[in-house]
């Protein structure tokens, strides 16, 4: 590969983009910005898979999500049909969401600088892999 190779931009660019393909289990009317989020009255939102034990066997059982009320022994959690505890000895794996970040944004931003790139010749070798590298690290730490 060469360094005008569009190839190598269309490598540069997927590379960015896979951090985004990592899915939200948060509805859109729940994601707020981080600074509402700070003021808001409102649980983080919380998306619990569970465990039911059937035949002497663990088996997944549907997910509870909804509106993190409170930790203790079990995780409260209103969801639409009402307030729901989950027993920590059935839980098999928990996400947690606080706000919605701009992780999207940030990740075109980052492309755009990488597909920016071509214009800088030979330095290509050194610049593209920069905006790569910052764009994939900002998406994933925002």
């Amino acid at each position: 590969m060469r360094v005008g190779d569009p190839r190598l931009v269309l490598i540069v660019a997927a590379v960015l983009w896979l951090p985004g393909c990592a899915g939200n289990p948060v509805p859109r009317e729940w994601r707020q910005p981080a600074t509402v989020a700070q003021r808001s009255p409102r649980g983080g939102w919380i998306h619990i898979e569970t465990l039911k034990a059937s035949d002497g066997r663990s088996q997944a059982s549907p997910p509870v999500e909804g509106e993190l009320i409170a930790i203790d022994q079990s995780i409260h959690v209103l969801t639409a049909a009402g307030l729901q505890s989950v027993p920590m000895a059935s839980v098999r794996r928990v996400t947690l969401v606080g706000y919605g970040t701009r992780a999207g944004a940030l990740a075109g931003w980052a492309v755009g600088g990488g597909i920016s790139t071509l214009s800088h010749g030979a330095f290509l070798i050194f610049t593209a892999p920069m905006w790569a590298i910052t764009g994939v690290v900002a998406a994933r730490s925002g």
